[in-house]
């Protein structure tokens, strides 16, 4: 059986959107915004989903341009940073 590493949106942090970006507020108390599209949209599907890193690298492929590993490095970097600002967690399930 093959295990996966999901990650979700950690449910401690809130978040509003408005039309300036998406307001993150830690369980730590720090505060964050995301204010570029692509950051958007990746912060979308981890709120309603729990998402592998390949999932969200096809998501944003199919969504966004850019050569595929440019596209792969920047959504692993942001998913890097939201987990160090443990504003994201994860899980490995088997599927």
């Amino acid at each position: 059986m093959e295990q996966k590493l999901l990650w979700r949106c950690d449910d401690n942090v809130f978040s509003d959107e408005t039309m300036d970006g998406i307001f993150l507020l830690s369980e730590d108390g720090e505060i964050f915004v995301i204010d570029d599209p692509v950051g958007k949209f990746l912060w979308n599907q981890l709120a309603s989903n729990k998402c592998s890193l390949d999932m969200l690298i096809e998501r944003t492929k199919e969504k966004f341009t850019g050569g595929d590993n440019e596209v792969a490095k920047d959504v692993d970097s942001f998913v890097e940073a939201l987990a160090d600002a443990k504003l994201i967690i994860s899980k490995r399930e088997t599927k």
